[in-house]
């Protein structure tokens, strides 16, 4: 046992806009990360008013991944290929339907 009766926070704002606060509770150690979408899902409501009634054409946006769901993309798909990548985009673009800006996208 520590000894310490009290329970300690430190935060750290990384420049990637993932914040870590890790929290020591007791003998334990608790990292929790944390990102504002708020700017991400305001852009991304632009986009679905922007392109309301529009057709697919090449090189079309359709959604955004925020940096700190890209570094759990890149870790989970390391090495799996390229058809598990895109399967994985379209899942976490399935089940973040708000973080898409092209609503077709999720009609495919």
């Amino acid at each position: 046992m520590s000894g310490y009766s009290e329970n300690v926070s430190f935060v750290e704002d990384v420049s990637s806009g993932v914040t870590t606060t890790l929290h020591f509770q007791g003998d334990a150690l608790i990292v929790q990360k944390t990102y504002d979408a708020e700017p991400y899902l305001k852009a991304a409501a632009e986009e679905r008013a922007a392109t309301a009634g529009d057709k697919w054409g090449d090189g079309r946006k359709v959604f955004t991944l925020p940096p700190a769901e890209y570094g759990r993309f890149i870790t989970e798909t390391s090495g799996k290929g390229n058809e598990f990548r895109k399967t994985w985009l379209r899942t976490w673009a399935q089940q973040n339907p708000l973080l898409v800006g092209f609503e077709k996208y999720l009609k495919r």
